[in-house]
Order: C-alpha cells, then sequence, then structure tokens
C-alpha cells in the first residue's frame, strides 16, 4: 500500500503517545513507532487497541526497536534505511517526566536523546514537518508569564 504519510513518532508505547496515534490514523498514513526492546510486548498490545479504535489495518503501524539515547537511535542499518527514506513527519515524546530521577539519566534521555534525534531528524530527505513535545512542568522560580 501507499502512504500519503508516514509518521514517525518516539515515546510509543505511552499515554500521550498512544492518544496522539489514535488522533492521526488514517487511511494514508503510516506510523513508524520507536519502541525500547523491554517494550515491545506493551507496543504491540497497544496497536491491537488502536486497530481496533480506528478499524486500520495492522501494515499502517510498524514497531521499529531502538533507544533515542543510542547513535542513530540505536535502529538496526536495514530499518534505518526504510524509515529515512519514508518518514514524512516526525513526532518526538519521548523523556523521562519522573522528578524523582537520577539526574544523568533524565539527561541522558531528555537532552541528549533529544540532540540524537535532532541529527536523525536533519538527515531525513521527505521530511515535512518535526513537532517536539516538551515536558510538563516548569522548576526553579519563576514569575509572569511562562
Amino acid at each position: 500500500m501507499t502512504f500519503n504519510e508516514t509518521i514517525f513518532l518516539t515515546g510509543f508505547p505511552g499515554f500521550i503517545a498512544e492518544k496522539l496515534v489514535e488522533r492521526l490514523a488514517g487511511r494514508d498514513t503510516r506510523f513508524f513507532l520507536l519502541v525500547q526492546p523491554q517494550f515491545v510486548e506493551k507496543a504491540k498490545h497497544d496497536i491491537g487497541k488502536i486497530i481496533r479504535k480506528t478499524n486500520l489495518p495492522l501494515e499502517n503501524f510498524e514497531i521499529v526497536e531502538g533507544d533515542i539515547t543510542l547513535e542513530n537511535l540505536g535502529i538496526s542499518e536495514k530499518d534505518l534505511e526504510i524509515v529515512r527514506a519514508e518518514t514524512t513527519d516526525v513526532h518526538h515524546l519521548a523523556a523521562v517526566y519522573d522528578l524523582a530521577v537520577e539526574k544523568d539519566l533524565a539527561y541522558r534521555v531528555n537532552v541528549e536523546g533529544t540532540c540524537n534525534l535532532n541529527e536523525f531528524v536533519r538527515r531525513l530527505p521527505n521530511l515535512r514537518r518535526y513537532n517536539y513535545v516538551s515536558t510538563c512542568y516548569v522548576a526553579g522560580r519563576r514569575k509572569g508569564e511562562i
């Protein structure tokens, strides 16, 4: 099948990512869902829920194993070639939101991981849109509008 839009999405499985995929899903839309290996089974389950809600075929959803903290997002060479050639849109939701995690982990995921994704995005020949979902908290003292 030919798709008009191919979305590469980080942060799946996750509540916000799942709801976003449901909302963006359409017959002409394909998803490359970057999933850490330890979450593949959960991702398959969540894709099943999305398929039941949207009535779209499984071929619209592809799990791409990887990790934003790694070079080339930890994606295999075979998958990397396909993802780079076909991706038109990126939604970056992957992050550590827990304020109790060690600073090194939060930095590695939220800063270095985003830098890795930015490098990945720069090499997408058919990119139309790059959407970044930032953290949900503001820390420190701040006055005025944020």
